[in-house]
């Protein structure tokens, strides 16, 4: 698919794109039925038939794969596999610029048809899916399933298929420049803080790495569990990272009602978790130099600061201040988004809430910013030098006998 060329008239990039639709959706299908199976053959006692593990991979696949809530029985989960949602996103991006590429789209109307019926495809499948492999016992709403699916097609093969295909929107050319360094600053300040929170969770399981053997000495199930318990842990990744950027912070994450992990608190209640071996890596107790936690968002402050004061330099001082507030709102709203998309439920009673506090991780996330943005973003200004001008022959005008340069 990647060498193939062919020159498609209106009607065959329709089909195309319907094509690349089918084609991500059964990838991704294939990747969770992967995850499914190899988890299946670790549990031999939770045995029920290759026929029900198959229509089990389409419900997880079509559901909370795209971040929709799976009901079983009368317990609702919602905590996502973000993991495989960026698999799935990673897909649509891909089928997009196969598209893209293959379709040689020549104008934004071709683009937008070709998107819509990729992205209504997709949806399409999805919802398919989900009413061939859904029971009694495993569902989920079906209009959700079709607008998340949907809009991840839609934005990631979007994405993708306008920079394959070369296509110029001319969408950035209208945004201002302050704009889009308040936008780059969010970028930087939010990038800092999971990239912290990254080094937080490694620094865990290096030091804490017994207790995750032990773990996954209890769970047993040999090879095939241990390469099980690794996709459930890959599955969760980026949840676990936006954990250690919450803790980071100083907010913290509930494992459970009742149970709070925090630099700040003394013991935490222990909790029914999953036995995940990369769990046991969460430390039990707070640490004697709590307060260096919220050194680091200000340091991610600082960083941020300096890229607004050199992106900014010509800038006034109250615009750069206007900029570094307007960056450090928008990266506390972004952390609350991801908090909120890192939280969630695996059942009922303990384990109703698992995962940060949006607003108390956005309230603290803004605070350490500002302390350290404001500062750096006004005080490092880069000093502008004139620079010389060289008349070229070619601009030289000549006015009553005599050559002068237009100003």
């Amino acid at each position: 698919m990647k060498h193939l060329r062919v020159w498609a008239p209106r009607v065959g990039r329709v089909a195309l794109a319907v094509l690349a639709a089918l084609v991500a959706a059964v990838i991704g299908y294939l990747v969770v039925a992967l995850v499914v199976s190899v988890t299946a053959m670790s549990a031999p006692e939770e045995q029920s038939g290759f026929l029900a593990w198959i229509l089990l991979a389409g419900v997880l696949w079509s559901a909370p794969v795209h971040g929709v809530m799976l009901t079983v029985q009368t317990v609702h989960y919602t905590l996502v596999p973000w993991g495989l949602t960026i698999g799935v996103a990673f897909l649509t991006y891909g089928a997009g610029a196969w598209w893209g590429r293959t379709s040689r789209v020549s104008n934004s109307i071709e683009y937008l048809v070709g998107i819509g019926a990729f992205a209504v495809t997709y949806a399409g499948l999805a919802a398919g899916v989900l009413l061939l492999t859904r029971s009694p016992e495993w569902t989920a709403s079906l209009p959700r399933v079709a607008l998340h699916t949907g809009l991840i097609a839609l934005v990631a093969g979007g994405i993708g298929a306008r920079r394959s295909s070369g296509l110029a929107l001319h969408i950035r050319t209208h945004i201002p420049a302050w704009v889009m360094i308040v936008v780059r600053a969010v970028v930087v300040a939010i990038a800092s803080l999971v990239g912290a929170g990254a080094l937080l969770l490694i620094g865990w399981l290096i030091a804490r790495f017994s207790d995750v053997l032990q773990v996954q000495t209890l769970v047993g199930g040999g090879f095939v569990g241990a390469v099980s318990l690794l996709l459930i842990t890959l599955a969760f990744l980026p949840t676990l990272l936006l954990w250690a950027a919450s803790y980071i912070l100083g907010a913290g994450f509930s494992l459970g009602s009742d149970s709070l992990v925090s630099p700040f608190l003394a013991v935490t209640s222990p909790a029914d978790v999953p036995l995940i071996p990369i769990i046991a890596a969460f430390p039990e107790t707070a640490v004697p130099l709590a307060w260096l936690y919220p050194c680091i968002t200000v340091a991610s402050g600082l960083l941020t600061g300096y890229f607004i004061a050199r992106r900014a330099a010509g800038e006034q001082t109250l615009m750069r201040l206007v900029i570094a507030l307007l960056a450090a709102t928008g990266a506390a709203f972004m952390m609350a988004a991801l908090a909120w998309a890192a939280s969630g439920s695996l059942g009922e009673m303990r384990l109703s809430f698992l995962g940060p506090l949006p607003e108390f991780a956005a309230s603290l996330a803004w605070i350490g910013l500002v302390v350290g943005m404001v500062p750096t973003a006004l005080l490092m200004r880069r000093p502008r030098r004139p620079t010389l001008r060289v008349a070229e022959p070619d601009i030289l005008e000549r006015v009553d006998g005599e050559l002068w340069v237009p100003r």
